[in-house]
C-alpha cells in the first residue's frame, strides 16, 4: 500500500484482434530501488522477451513514466509511443482544480470537465496520431473559454468544431484566473505529453485486469516471490 510496494508486476496487453494478455515480468524491490525503477525493469524484462520470441510490436500504449518514454525514444525507435488519456485527463484536473481553489479563481472550476472532455476529443477525433493537430485542438479551448471560436492563431485548427452553443460565463483575456490557466495548460511538459495522446486504444482494460488480479494478490499482504509469481 502507499509507496512501500514490495513488488511490481508488469503487464502486457495486446489490443489487436482479441485483446490479449500476452506477457509479464513479476520484479522485486531489491532488484530495481524503488517503485518507479521496478516499473523500468518490469518494461525492460517484457520488451527483451516479446523480442526474443519475434513479435514486431509497433505501438506502444502507456502512462507518462520517463524512463520508460526516454527508453522508447532513444532505444526502442522503431516504436511508436502514445500516452493514455485517462492519465493526461488526471494531470489536467489536477491542475486545474488546485487553480480554482486559489482565491478569485474559483469560475475556472466549471471549466474543469469541459476541458479534460476537449482533451479526449482532440486526440480522438486524430486518427493519425498527428501531435501536432492534437495539440492546436486542444489549445483552441483557451480561445473558447473567452467566447472566440473562430480565426485562431494555429492554422492547423482555427476554427471551433462545434456549432451553435448555448451561452455561459465566459472568461475575459484580462482576468488573472484566465492568464494563469493559460500558464499551467501551456508548459512544455504537458504540451509533450498532449502532443503523444493516444487517438486509438487506451489502458482502462489493463487497469481493469489489474483490479481483478489485485483480488487474488492483495497489496497489503506480503507474499513471498514464489507465492505472488504463481497468483
Amino acid at each position: 500500500m502507499g509507496h512501500c510496494a514490495k513488488f511490481g508486476a508488469y503487464t502486457i496487453l495486446c489490443c489487436t484482434a482479441i485483446p490479449s494478455i500476452i506477457h509479464f515480468a513479476l520484479v522485486q524491490r531489491n532488484q530495481a530501488g524503488n517503485s518507479p525503477a521496478m516499473e523500468f525493469m518490469g518494461f525492460q524484462l517484457c520488451m527483451n522477451f516479446l523480442a526474443g520470441c519475434g513479435i514486431v510490436i509497433t505501438t506502444f500504449i502507456s502512462d507518462r513514466h520517463t524512463q520508460i518514454a526516454a527508453y522508447v525514444k532513444t532505444v526502442l525507435k522503431h516504436i511508436t509511443q502514445y500516452f493514455d488519456l485517462w492519465h493526461l485527463k488526471k494531470k489536467i484536473k489536477k491542475l486545474i482544480s488546485k487553480l480554482a481553489k486559489e482565491k478569485d479563481n474559483e469560475q475556472l472550476k466549471e471549466w474543469i470537465k469541459p476541458c479534460t472532455n476537449h482533451l479526449h476529443w482532440s486526440a480522438t477525433t486524430t486518427p493519425s496520431g498527428n501531435g501536432k493537430i492534437i495539440w492546436a485542438k486542444f489549445k483552441s479551448f483557451l480561445s473558447h473559454i473567452v467566447n472566440k471560436h473562430s480565426d485562431l492563431d494555429d492554422p492547423l485548427f482555427n476554427k471551433c468544431a462545434h456549432g451553435e452553443i448555448n451561452d455561459r460565463t465566459w472568461l475575459q483575456t484580462d482576468d488573472k484566473a484566465y492568464e494563469r490557466l493559460c500558464k499551467v495548460l501551456t508548459t512544455n511538459s504537458l504540451k509533450k505529453g498532449i502532443q503523444q495522446a493516444s487517438p486509438i486504444d487506451q489502458t482502462d482494460c489493463l487497469e481493469g485486469f489489474h483490479s481483478v488480479l489485485n483480488q487474488f494478490a492483495p497489496k497489503m499482504i506480503a507474499y513471498s516471490y514464489v507465492g505472488m509469481l504463481c497468483r
